[in-house]
């Protein structure tokens, strides 16, 4: 054993850390909601971002918003019809765009979060700290769901107002409903990308190529039986495809609950496999950098 992991065995024990699992004994909820608000109160610092956000998004829609009224001479496809149950591709590609926020956050907020810490030089005060990995990155993502929810609803409200949406309430509540379980299963994602932080430090341009990737098989701006066979398969396992399409049943095609049983299903199958592997092997990349002493090399 090498001086290193003898020295952070010492620290194991005089914080109650379990070296093997490098996990503490027990979860602390106040830690979890203290992280939360350190989270929200970074975020929302600056008052125009929030504006920003809420707006950006819904103007880089414009540009396809007339390219398929160009092409489709109106607001309505058959085709989409034949795919979606609802001939409406604009609101299809609107609540897209809307909800990819969710996926883009997982990734880029809670991925990354812990390279922000390193960066700020506060990540070894973090793992000293009697508290336990998983709930620093809960916390982490809980602050990135708290700031999602206030772009998504900013949004929802002007497109309700501009397009005068007809809501149902129980609809409406569902929707919700799937928006949170979806975001949960995308930070999955998260402690993914958190285990390579841990080891490969700087993880850019990893992260730019997997959500370009993840983009391509999401039905953000087009139907996924528009994809080729394989990505299909690579869809089917993204919480956002099971989300974004239950959202769309619920408001778009006005489905009822019940015809949306089958997706909730499948969402929350995917949100626990996506969570157990992404804890796991964060797990194991945490473990490794505390064997080779890589914690705390920038």
């Amino acid at each position: 054993m090498t001086d290193m992991e003898m020295r952070y065995k010492r620290l194991d024990r005089a914080l109650g850390i379990n070296a093997e699992e490098g996990e503490e004994s027990g979860h602390n909820p106040k830690a979890v909601f203290e992280i939360m608000y350190k989270q929200l109160l970074m975020i929302t610092q600056y008052k125009l971002d929030i504006l920003y956000w809420i707006l950006m998004p819904l103007m880089w829609l414009i540009p396809f918003v007339w390219l398929g009224q160009s092409l489709t001479g109106g607001g309505e496809s058959e085709t989409f019809l034949k795919y979606t149950g609802s001939g409406d591709y604009l609101g299809f590609l609107l609540i897209g765009s809307m909800l990819w926020a969710t996926l883009d956050s997982a990734i880029w907020g809670v991925g990354n979060s812990l390279r922000w810490e390193q960066q700020s030089g506060t990540l070894e005060y973090l793992w000293v700290s009697p508290v336990s990995r998983t709930d620093i990155l809960t916390g982490q993502a809980l602050g990135e769901t708290g700031w999602v929810s206030i772009n998504i609803m900013g949004q929802f409200v002007i497109l309700s107002l501009v397009f005068g949406w007809d809501l149902n309430l129980l609809n409406s509540i569902f929707s919700l409903l799937a928006l949170v379980i979806m975001f949960l299963g995308m930070l999955g994602f998260g402690f993914l990308f958190a285990s390579v932080v841990m080891i490969f430090k700087e993880p850019g341009v990893m992260t730019e190529l997997t959500d370009m990737l993840l983009f391509i098989v999401s039905p953000v701006r087009y139907p996924i039986q528009g994809l080729p066979v394989v990505l299909r398969f690579i869809s089917v396992v993204v919480p956002f495809t099971w989300g974004a399409t239950i959202i769309r049943d619920l408001l778009i095609a006005q489905k009822s609950v019940m015809d949306t049983t089958m997706s909730f299903l499948w969402l929350l199958v995917v949100d626990i496999s996506l969570w157990v592997v992404g804890y796991k092997v964060f797990q194991r990349m945490e473990r490794r950098a505390r064997r080779t002493g890589s914690l705390g090399s920038y």
